[in-house]
């Protein structure tokens, strides 16, 4: 995104369509099928210069069946009820861009009244640390395990250079 100068990232999962509709000038994106999508919007994130792998601040969201993105306000609307919150740890990964590992772990921290969960990537040259923070935006909707919906939840992702 940085090389690109793109504010918008998006992915979609396996089984999953993002589908786009552009009306009165307006465009709104519905997640459909049995996984989900990411939006990565990095308008207002920062991009150190010491290390290409590092950004604060990128705001994540992602949808699941029937959840919808407005890129004009960059919200997210979700049928599901908001998460209720535990009084729980959440479970941090060492493995974090492993099989649906972000996934659990957001979850997680979604789940949980703490504010910040710090993660490490399994890869080495160079391996990354990532930090999922709440902020007063963020929400977390939940309909099952692998049905839910995160709007607006920061991650700071930081190269480490192995010595």
């Amino acid at each position: 995104m940085k090389a690109l100068n793109a504010p918008l990232g998006i992915g979609v999962g396996e089984d999953t369509a993002l589908y786009v509709i552009t009306e009165n000038g307006t465009s709104e994106a519905i997640a459909l099928g049995n996984g989900g999508a990411w939006i990565i919007d990095s308008s207002s994130a920062k991009f150190p210069n010491e290390y290409y792998f590092t950004a604060t601040d990128l705001s994540i969201n992602y949808l699941t069946e029937n959840d919808s993105y407005d890129y004009s306000s960059k919200r997210v609307f979700s049928a599901s009820p908001p998460i209720s919150t535990t009084t729980g740890r959440p479970q941090a990964s060492n493995n974090v861009f492993g099989p649906d590992e972000a996934i659990k772990t957001i979850l997680s921290l979604g789940q949980s009244t703490q504010t910040y969960l710090d993660n490490l990537s399994q890869e080495s040259g160079p391996r990354a640390a990532v930090n999922f923070r709440k902020s007063g935006s963020t929400s977390v909707y939940y309909s099952s395990s692998t049905r839910f919906t995160v709007s607006n939840l920061l991650v700071d992702i930081m190269e480490q250079r192995l010595v």
